[in-house]
């Protein structure tokens, strides 16, 4: 009897798995090298809009499924975009979304510290403050010595007391630093998704603490933080160093009206009237009412009246800025720069006789006054 060849050999099989290995795993190395090659492509992008975020959801997060920074990065990207959103119900969806994506993340690296952070901002950001902080202590923990790591979980717990600490009102500041044993607990009792606002400023304070401990370099913004921060905590003194070397212009002066220091903040209103900069033209309104308060306080308070003069002179509402200078140059007859503003607001208004009636005075308070004696001189011939 004939035996059959069997054609099921072992060294079919081998060749066939080899074959097949050498398939998958040219696959994989394909799919990986493009999948890295768009995230190194999202990486390079100056701005991060949808277009450029699909490049992670259809490709890297698709093509290699196990990279777990592509799911970060696009849970930091919703995260972000949700403060966007033109709707409660929209911001909470793209929350959601954010959500999925870190979870994604955590389970292929659960040790993450950023990841963990990440998460807890956007589950807090969702009303759920305790698990925000049970994921940023894990965080801390795996974490001591990052200093970025703290920053974030501080500024997160600043941000949410913040939404019970009136930081611009400068009613409540005066009513705080006034009478601080019955303001004080009246914001500090107040519930934050079901925790008290205290609770949140302790977290600040020893997260700052940390941060500061371990060296991070201070920006603008970190600066204004801990400002804000020894703002709540009654630290005027310290909260006016920080907004000073933020560059917290509005903070700044509402602090040193709670000081009843006059002199610095008119200085500092002088800077921001002066340079005509963003602060001044989209918070003046802000600076107006902090002086006339000011001028109620003090109705002799010249320097507060001529800041309002000149404010409202650089604003083009010069019947506005006629109002308050003539006070100026009653209550202070030789300012000089009184007279000065004065006569070219009655200039801008047409009323030529008292513009060179100011523009003299000027000239005799000081002779030769360059700008006084060319503007005295353009408005003498302006009405021959």
């Amino acid at each position: 009897m004939l035996r059959t060849k069997s054609i099921l050999r072992p060294e079919i099989f081998l060749t066939f798995f080899l074959i097949v290995l050498t398939i998958l795993v040219s696959v994989f190395v394909v799919k990986n090298f493009a999948g890295n090659l768009y995230y190194h492509k999202w990486e390079g992008l100056p701005q991060r809009d949808e277009d450029s975020i699909a490049i992670l959801e259809d490709k890297t997060a698709k093509f290699i499924p196990s990279k777990s920074d592509t799911f970060y990065q696009l849970g930091k990207y919703y995260h972000n975009k949700a403060f966007t959103a033109d709707s409660l119900e929209e911001q909470l969806e793209i929350f959601k979304k954010a959500e999925q994506f870190l979870t994604r993340a955590i389970l292929l690296q659960p040790g993450n510290s950023y990841y963990l952070a990440e998460y807890a901002r956007v589950v807090g950001n969702q009303g759920d403050a305790g698990m925000a902080i049970n994921y940023f202590e894990r965080s801390t923990t795996l974490s001591r010595t990052d200093a970025l790591i703290h920053k974030i979980y501080a500024r997160w717990s600043l941000y949410r007391a913040q939404s019970v600490f009136r930081i611009e009102d400068l009613d409540f500041l005066v009513k705080m630093y006034n009478n601080p044993e019955q303001t004080i607990p009246f914001y500090e009792e107040r519930l934050i998704d079901g925790i008290m606002t205290k609770t949140f400023i302790n977290i600040a304070e020893r997260e700052w603490g940390e941060v500061l401990r371990l060296g991070i370099p201070k920006s603008r913004r970190t600066y204004r933080n801990l400002g804000d921060l020894y703002m709540m905590t009654c630290k005027l003194n310290k909260a006016i160093e920080n907004y000073r070397h933020s560059e917290s212009s509005i903070r700044l002066i509402n602090s040193y009206f709670i000081k009843q220091d006059f002199t610095t903040l008119f200085s500092v209103v002088k800077h921001i009237i002066g340079a005509k900069n963003r602060v001044f033209l989209s918070r003046w309104d802000e600076i107006r009412k902090l002086l006339e308060r000011i001028t109620i306080f003090d109705r002799n308070s010249y320097e507060a009246f001529y800041w309002l003069g000149q404010g409202h002179y650089q604003q083009n509402m010069f019947n506005e800025a006629i109002n308050v200078l003539e006070k100026v140059t009653t209550l202070k007859p030789d300012h000089v720069n009184g007279h000065l503003f004065l006569a070219k607001s009655y200039e801008a208004v047409k009323k030529s006789e008292k513009a060179i009636h100011e523009y003299t005075e000027v000239l005799k308070l000081k002779p030769g006054h360059k700008e006084a004696s060319e503007l005295l001189s353009r408005a003498i011939k302006s009405k021959l």
